[in-house]
């Protein structure tokens, strides 16, 4: 019987932890997030292993579906990624297109009230 690991049976653990790291763009990995970071990789790895060779002896055919479904997986978790990959780029362009057009209204304001002021003073 496949022993449970803690949080990793679908690799959640490791998404969370890499989602926090990259969310923390001013922290340095450290060696304990590095080894925390290895464990669960190791646990999550391990558990498969055991389902793997539980389906082995138990159902090869069991096991070959098991394959697929588990490459689907990674393939949408991937996709997943990708995904939000693509959301945090056109949020982070979206907002400096803001910047700039805050810039620019406000040079031009700036520029204009300049001008407005100087043919007041004629």
């Amino acid at each position: 019987m496949p022993s449970k690991p803690c949080d990793c049976v679908n690799g959640e653990a490791i998404d969370q932890f890499e989602i926090e790291r990259k969310n923390s763009t001013f922290k340095a990995l450290t060696q304990a997030d590095t080894l925390k970071l290895k464990m669960i990789r190791r646990s999550y790895e391990r558990y498969w292993q055991d389902v793997n060779n539980l389906l082995l002896v138990a159902a090869p055919q069991l096991l070959d579906d098991f394959k697929r479904a588990k490459a689907e997986q990674e393939q949408r978790r991937q996709e997943h990624l990708a995904m939000l990959a693509r959301k945090r780029k056109i949020r982070e362009r979206r907002i400096q297109q803001a910047i700039v057009a805050a810039t620019t209204l406000i040079v031009g304001d700036a520029i204009a009230a300049a001008i407005l002021h100087v043919i007041i003073r004629l």
